[in-house]
């Protein structure tokens, strides 16, 4: 019965399951006539899925050098013998023609240093052959930053640092494609063999092939701001900011100066208070409430700001108020220190990283870290290193950052020495703008460099902003962008060399070679048991008869000395013919080793005889 009644309730009526398939084909139907409008996020995946499609397509693509007329070629300047191969390879782009495109040879650029060095030797170039007048050129960096549209393509002859070189010359340009030669000691950005330049070359403006893949390498474009000191009244006099390619002061810094009463130094100077402001109180002061010691504090604060600022605003001195250093940061971009709005002093296009650090201090660096306009973090570390996925392999790698592939889009932040075990580094994307400030409470200032040139001084208050630099650097690669990069890990960096674990059971090198090793072992033990088994059984001998000769000795002793004087030939004798007699018992066969025992205890008889009382008194 309970069977029949759970069939009956689960069991469907034929006529409900008839409305519920009309209703389903009619759904279909109506799903099929109406289009259905795409939401906003559907809109935002398609957009996402054609972004990545093309990075992809831009990644694999192959790009050919249409018809090149000039290059550039960037060589260290100081190796004489990479100069003179300077001056072999623009001889041979200038005189070779390219006959497969029906093109004469290029235009050579070479760096204006080499056109008096002895190496070159361009006064007998030029003399030797006319037509390199119009043909030789020279560049600098002058011409990098204003005519960069000249140059063609780049050849560089030296290691990453002449690679990195290249990409500082051109700050705010684009950066031609280099094709880079390894010829310095690491050579992680350098994938070509200098013993193939010929095949290379014409790889690359040889119009042969189908063309070559590049490999667009993102640079960061960083901007340092500081603030506009001319406008303060007490900087005035003589002090002005030349924002050249080194910040410098027009006054002597080493020298001290006095505003109202306040004598101010550099690091390390003396500071003088005025006598009207009052001394914190000692230790154990019972006239001052401790309480006080705030109001203290914010009175000493006010009457410093009123000393080193006439212009302060006699409101905000009479009701003064302590700020914190998050406080001050919330404004500084926009207002600056003390009100003053910050100004731009240079911005560089850094292929490797920007490293912000402690300088010449023994202070710990504080840094605040700033991502879109929002505090992340306040950095306590000798400094904080900002890089890109090419600088992933160089400082950053040495601070304990992850290694990152260049086709990656990202900026690597990473600590150097933090004071705390929870600050690891990590990955931004490269859409973000991030801000790195010296706070206004920081007990040193902060040092930044970029790309290992150029150290500017952070003071309180100054900052650093990065973002993704819209002038990327394209490099030619071997093969592609994945294969370069994983073979340099490996060529340079022996990235995860290790000796394969062997699995159980197979054969391998280090069996034979275990094989022969343990005959070797048995031969050797065979010969060492031979020699020990021989040794064994001549000791055996040699020890009777030394027992023999011990027991004469104990009865030449017992004896009278003159007897025994008398009697030592007759004695010697007697002792060989009981030894042989001895030998003969034993069952041995008689050979070289007995005549030599027996020659052995003639030795010693005549040593015992030589050493007796008769021998002496012979003597």
């Amino acid at each position: 019965m309970a069977a029949e009644r759970a069939a009956q309730i689960t069991t469907v009526p034929p006529s409900v399951t008839n409305i519920d398939s009309k209703l389903t084909r009619k759904g279909l139907a109506h799903l099929a006539t109406s289009p259905r409008t795409m939401t906003p996020t559907h809109k935002l995946a398609e957009t996402a899925v054609g972004v990545r499609e093309a990075a992809k397509c831009i990644g694999r693509a192959l790009v050919k050098l249409e018809a090149p007329q000039t290059v550039m070629i960037v060589a260290k300047a100081f190796d004489p013998k990479i100069i003179k191969f300077t001056r072999q390879l623009a001889c041979h782009l200038i005189d070779t023609p390219r006959t497969s495109c029906n093109l004469q040879g290029l235009t050579v650029y070479i760096d204006s240093k080499f056109r008096t060095h002895t190496a070159f030797n361009y006064e007998k170039l030029v003399s030797t052959h006319p037509h390199y007048v119009e043909k030789l050129m020279f560049w600098d960096s002058e011409l990098c930053a204003t005519h960069a549209e000249h140059i063609d393509f780049v050849i560089t002859l030296g290691g990453d640092g002449t690679v990195i070189y290249t990409s500082w010359l051109f700050q705010h340009a684009q950066v031609p494609p280099v094709v880079s030669f390894d010829l310095g000691s690491l050579g992680f950005l350098t994938n070509f063999n200098i013993a193939d330049i010929r095949k290379i070359l014409q790889r690359v403006i040889g119009c042969r092939g189908e063309g070559v893949r590049i490999n667009m390498r993102m640079r960061l474009s960083c901007t340092v701001w500081t603030h506009d000191y001319k406008s303060r009244k007490d900087r005035t006099t003589g002090s002005s900011l030349h924002l050249n390619h080194k910040t410098t002061f027009s006054e002597d810094d080493s020298k001290r100066k006095s505003i109202d009463g306040i004598k101010f130094g550099l690091l390390g100077d003396s500071f003088h208070m005025p006598s009207s402001i009052p001394m914190p109180p000692r230790v154990g002061d019972e006239d001052r409430h401790p309480g006080d010691i705030g109001n203290l504090l914010d009175e000493i604060s006010s009457q410093l700001d009123a000393h080193a600022d006439p212009d302060l605003d006699e409101e905000s001195s009479a009701k003064p108020k302590r700020t914190t250093s998050l406080q001050f940061l919330a404004d500084t971009k926009s207002t600056g220190d003390r009100g003053h709005k910050p100004v731009p002093v240079e911005t560089f296009q850094i292929l490797n990283d920007l490293v912000v650090d402690r300088g010449p201090s023994a202070y710990m660096s504080q840094l605040e870290l700033f991502v879109d306009d929002k505090h992340l973090t306040t950095v306590q570390a000798d400094g904080l290193v900002l890089s890109t996925p090419t600088g992933s392999t160089a400082y950053s790698l040495s601070a304990g950052g992850s290694l990152v592939h260049p086709e990656v889009p990202s900026v690597l932040v990473t600590p150097i020495c933090p004071h705390t075990l929870s600050f690891r580094p990590m990955l931004l994307p490269d859409t973000t703008e991030i801000r790195i400030q010296v706070p206004a409470d920081s007990r040193n200032s902060a040092w930044c460099s970029f790309d290992g040139r150029h150290r500017i001084e952070l003071k309180k208050g100054d900052f650093v902003t990065v973002n993704m630099s819209r002038w990327p650097m394209p490099t030619i690669c071997d093969a592609d962008q994945g294969v370069d990069w994983f073979e340099s890990l490996k060529r340079c960096l022996h990235w995860n060399e290790r000796t394969r674990q062997i699995a159980f059971g197979s054969a391998t090198a280090a069996d034979k070679k275990l094989e022969r090793v343990g005959r070797a072992l048995d031969k050797q033990r065979v010969l060492e048991k031979k020699e020990i088994e021989g040794v064994n059984h001549t000791n055996g001998v040699s020890e009777t008869i030394v027992e023999d000769e011990l027991v004469v000795e104990s009865t030449e002793q017992q004896t009278d000395g003159l007897s025994m004087k008398s009697d030592s030939v007759s004695h010697r004798s007697s002792t060989k013919e009981r030894v042989q007699r001895r030998l003969s018992d034993s069952g041995s066969e008689s050979g070289s080793p007995f005549s030599l025992l027996s020659d052995e205890c003639n030795c010693k008889g005549r040593i015992h005889a030589d050493h007796s009382p008769v021998a002496a008194g012979r003597a």
